[in-house]
């Protein structure tokens, strides 16, 4: 799909005026650049009382992760959790915040993370709100636009989209996901076109590995069985463009392109090799080693055993999961193997 040449297309000026929301955020002002968060938030045997949504890596030894202080709990207070030892060990902070949904890191130092909606937007939709960190996730800035995903390729370079809630075309419209691009680190946004489509709930990946090549996920509601519409797009020119490397939908007749997960996905996790990952859910995990054309399934993820909410390489050999019971797993042969690292207690 050419995201620029979709008849239509809403840009986020027209969005977000829509919503009543400023489209240029302005860079936070010395007042607004974060502060610390040392709050050790106390748990079983020392540990913090902490449930991880997501993970991201700097390198082989640090990382952060985001969540609550309880699973499933919306009013649960955000926390952030840092190691530098590969996960063995963590050191979480309280934000004072909403709970946290998702993060993702670029340069050596810098974290962008998404809090909960805490309240839809006149249009009906809920983005989150992005925060991010120049110091591994000590402290901490608001960014003014909402979005529910972002990618950076370096500290400045980025992405970020709006997924779902847009109507296109009046009554009847369909639901799509707004992109944008930021070269300021995210305190400013300029349109970037529109992804996903009529057949797709939204958009539930986005990975940019350079400023020209970056993948796109997005997602369907479930068709059949553990099973769900899904698609995988590659841009190689900075999101001017989209390409199909494999969907699959469920309308009548069912449509097939290349090699598809079987879905429903969740999110997604690229290299710059091409190498990839999506976790279903319930369904599993699955990878792809030629850039989203064809996807086989495997681990981390089993099918109706262990459910996967996060996954970060830092190489090709490298990488990081999260599962619903609080672990975090680690493999160092590509994904082939995992072994549990490290264990989050529940909170008391």
């Amino acid at each position: 799909m050419g995201a620029r040449s979709v008849a239509g297309i809403l840009s986020i000026l027209a969005i977000m005026a829509a919503c009543g929301t400023a489209v240029v955020s302005p860079a936070p002002s010395p007042s607004d650049t974060g502060t610390a968060l040392p709050t050790t938030v106390p748990g079983a045997s020392g540990e913090p009382a902490f449930a991880p949504a997501s993970v991201a890596f700097w390198d082989d030894t640090h990382g952060i992760a985001v969540g609550a202080r309880k699973p499933g709990d919306p009013a649960s207070e955000g926390v952030v959790a840092t190691t530098d030892d590969g996960g063995r060990t963590w050191q979480g902070r309280a934000t004072g915040g909403p709970p946290l949904t998702r993060v993702t890191v670029a340069g050596a130092s810098d974290a962008w993370a998404t809090a909960t909606c805490a309240a839809p937007l006149p249009d009906g939709s809920c983005p989150g709100t992005i925060v991010q960190s120049p110091d591994r996730g000590v402290t901490w800035a608001p960014l003014g636009t909402p979005l529910d995903l972002v990618s950076f390729v370096d500290p400045r370079h980025g992405w970020g989209a709006r997924q779902g809630g847009f109507s296109q075309g009046g009554q009847g419209g369909r639901s799509v996901a707004q992109l944008g691009e930021t070269l300021d680190g995210g305190a400013t946004w300029r349109d970037a076109g529109l992804i996903c489509g009529s057949a797709f709930r939204a958009l539930v990946g986005l990975r940019f590995v350079d400023d020209r090549t970056g993948w796109a996920e997005c997602g369907g509601q479930v068709g059949v069985g553990t099973m769900g519409p899904n698609a995988t797009y590659e841009t190689v020119d900075g999101a001017r463009t989209w390409s199909v490397r494999s969907s699959v939908t469920f309308a009548d007749p069912v449509v097939v392109v290349g090699t598809p997960p079987g879905g429903p996905v969740d999110g997604a996790f690229f290299l710059p090799s091409g190498h990839g990952w999506v976790w279903q859910g319930r369904s599993g995990t699955a990878s792809t080693v030629d850039g989203g054309r064809t996807w086989t399934p495997g681990p981390p993820g089993v099918p109706e055993q262990v459910f996967i909410s996060s996954i970060w390489f830092v190489s090709d050999d490298v990488g990081f999961a999260l599962d619903e019971q609080m672990h975090l797993l680690g493999t160092s042969d590509g994904g082939a193997h995992w072994s549990t690292i490290h264990t989050w207690l529940p909170a008391n």
